[in-house]
Formats: structure tokens, C-alpha cells, sequence
């Protein structure tokens, strides 16, 4: 059984489009100069506080995983996390693992917001799924429990 969340693709492609766009803006400036009604030093201004928030998206968007989570039949739990750059994985028994809980949480703008997390027995965790639909936790935590239970017998 495999569980997936890979919702930090989503910020991966955004930072990459931003910076792509940056680049494009970046070479027209040089090439044809501000637009009419700018002048030089303003534009440049300008383009450096997007290149500041473009490194932030960046940034933070490179540290966000997609995580896989995936039940052998063997019994060994195998634990993903796959950045742009590195990828981290960790086994361990499924006796080993605690239930996973459903966690409430808020988005940007106040909207409730859940996450299937798992704590790891090394101390870390890890998130089977996450989005606005509490029930869609509740399941993915009720099938991992039951992966795991099923690899235990």
C-alpha cells in the first residue's frame, strides 16, 4: 500500500515559474530599457524587490518534501522525502509505528485545514495527506492503521 502527498509540486513549479519570469523581465530590461515614464534606477528598484521575493518563494518552496509512504509485504514501513534537490528515506517495522492522528490546522486565509501526521520513532514526522476535507485524513490515517495492523499478524 502506498500513500502519497504531494502537494509541495504545486510550490515547486510556482518558484520555477516565478524565477523563469524573472529572467524573462530581467532580459528585456537590459535589452529595451524601462518601460516609457520609468526611469532606470526606479525599474531596477523594482526588479530587485521581485528577485528578493523570488529567492524567498524559492527558498521556501525547496524546503517543502512530497512524501510517499509505502507498506511492504514484509512488514517494513518505508518513509520518502523527495525535495527538488535530495531525497531522505527511512525504514521501519510496522511494529514500530504509532497511529496517526489527524490534526487540525488553518490555512492563509482562516479556513480549517487537517493533516494525517505520523509520528516516526526516530522523533520526526511525517504527513500521509493533507487538504480541506477532514474525512479524507480520517480515511488515510483509518488505511494506514489497518496496512500496518495486517503486516503486525
Amino acid at each position: 500500500m502506498i500513500f502519497t502527498n504531494r502537494i509541495a509540486a504545486f510550490l515547486w513549479g510556482f518558484a520555477l515559474v516565478w524565477v523563469i519570469v524573472l529572467v524573462i523581465f530581467t532580459g528585456l530590461l537590459v535589452r529595451d530599457g524601462p518601460p516609457e515614464g520609468w526611469s532606470r534606477e526606479a525599474f531596477w528598484a523594482l526588479l530587485a524587490i521581485f528577485w528578493l521575493g523570488g529567492f524567498g518563494i524559492a527558498r521556501y518552496a525547496l524546503s517543502k518534501p512530497c512524501y510517499f509512504v509505502s507498506v511492504d509485504p514484509s512488514g517494513m514501513v518505508q518513509f520518502a522525502w523527495h525535495y527538488p534537490h535530495r531525497r531522505e528515506t527511512k525504514r521501519f517495522p510496522s511494529a514500530r509505528l504509532a497511529t496517526p492522528n489527524v490534526v487540525d490546522g488553518a490555512d492563509d486565509e482562516g479556513n480549517p485545514y487537517f493533516y494525517a501526521r505520523l509520528d516516526l520513532p526516530d522523533g520526526s514526522t511525517t504527513c500521509l495527506t493533507e487538504g480541506h476535507d477532514r474525512s479524507a485524513c480520517e480515511i488515510a490515517c483509518d488505511r494506514f492503521t489497518k496496512a500496518i495492523a495486517k503486516k503486525e499478524d
